[in-house]
């Protein structure tokens, strides 16, 4: 008989990184022969809330840009899930073979988001299941604050399995218990591109293009740089997400946007983890603006590709021919690790 597994994570969300991993785990899972669902993290803070939607189309009338693009993104985003994703009430959580939370930063204790509801996150309801983690994350929350808690600890000493994603979170739980987690990739790196592809249209409408995905506005210096290279290259500008007012079009982020524009780019400029894993996906040249992200600067230290960092000078970087057959040896050897973990956790 298939063992059920109940996922607990972000997905009710506008990003969509948070979206697309919850899609990975969940085929990862299946897989392996299980029926999936997802336990409802649904609140308040939801970022797919109707009071967020409703401010984010004002917002867009007060700037004069597309409120029609805003409303059209909420609309995709949630069909999207509702075709993707069997959701359940956390009420009917004890049903399942196994809870599996992450992955993303669920355990962020300074998000007003994840502590609206850590019982969720933190698997406080359940203490007869089965639980295990898959890169479940702290994010940057400060130990001493998750000190503070009493709650953390007792709930990771109980988890059948436990894996993080990142460094930091590993070295909390050694830290202060005696678990050792195993390190596991993001689960959008469960997937190779092939795989991304499937959910893609075409690009057509917007030729060749450099690709903006970015959460803050460079510096002037650094548009400076955008637009030479473009100009260089006969490359539109294409911004995703965050719009850009230097470029020649515009998407709004739904999962097949985001999907589409990336594997439609000749190259990319991101600042976000998510931009630099499907750059990296999609083979492309891409540079990652330095924003000091440990989980980007870990992730690239790995493939020997630290320079893709810059805070100046990005058309020599973008000009750099990048040995995607080395990174696919790595991406490789990651998800059957990461796989091993996951086929642990449904046997024991």
């Amino acid at each position: 008989m298939k063992h059920s597994v109940g996922i607990i994570t972000v997905i009710y969300s506008t990003n969509c990184g948070s979206v697309l991993q919850a899609l990975a785990l969940q085929d990862a899972y299946s897989n392996l022969g299980c029926n999936v669902s997802f336990i409802s993290t649904i609140n308040k803070l939801s970022a797919l809330s109707y009071k967020k939607e409703f401010k984010d189309v004002i917002k867009a009338l007060v700037s004069r840009s597309s409120p029609g693009a805003v409303i059209k993104k909420y609309r995709d985003s949630r069909q999207f899930i509702r075709e993707h994703f069997h959701i359940v009430d956390p009420s009917g959580a004890e049903r399942f073979d196994l809870l599996s939370i992450g992955s993303d930063t669920v355990w962020d204790v300074t998000s007003p988001y994840f502590l609206e509801s850590q019982d969720v996150f933190w698997g406080l309801p359940w203490d007869g299941s089965k639980i295990v983690t898959y890169a479940a994350s702290i994010a940057n929350s400060p130990y001493e604050t998750l000190d503070s808690l009493k709650y953390p600890c007792e709930s990771i000493k109980k988890y059948a399995n436990i894996s993080v994603r990142d460094d930091y979170s590993f070295e909390y739980i050694t830290s202060r218990t005696d678990r050792v987690p195993c390190k596991v990739c993001d689960p959008t790196l469960l997937k190779d591109r092939s795989f991304y592809q499937g959910f893609c249209r075409s690009m057509e409408e917007a030729g060749t293009y450099l690709l903006l995905y970015l959460f803050d506005t460079p510096s002037a210096a650094v548009v400076d740089e955008i637009k030479q290279y473009a100009a260089d290259n006969s490359l539109k500008i294409v911004s995703l997400g965050r719009r850009m007012p230097f470029a020649d079009m515009h998407y709004e982020s739904t999962v097949v946007s985001f999907l589409s524009c990336f594997n439609g780019a000749s190259a990319v400029v991101t600042n976000t983890f998510h931009g630099t894993v499907f750059s990296l996906i999609f083979h492309k040249r891409f540079v990652v603006l330095d924003y000091q992200k440990k989980k980007i600067e870990n992730l690239l230290h790995d493939l020997a590709l630290d320079q893709r960092i810059v805070g100046a000078g990005i058309e020599a970087v973008l000009n750099e021919d990048i040995d995607y057959t080395s990174v696919e040896s790595k991406f490789s050897e990651l998800r059957a690790s990461s796989i091993g973990y996951l086929e642990k956790c449904v046997q024991d």
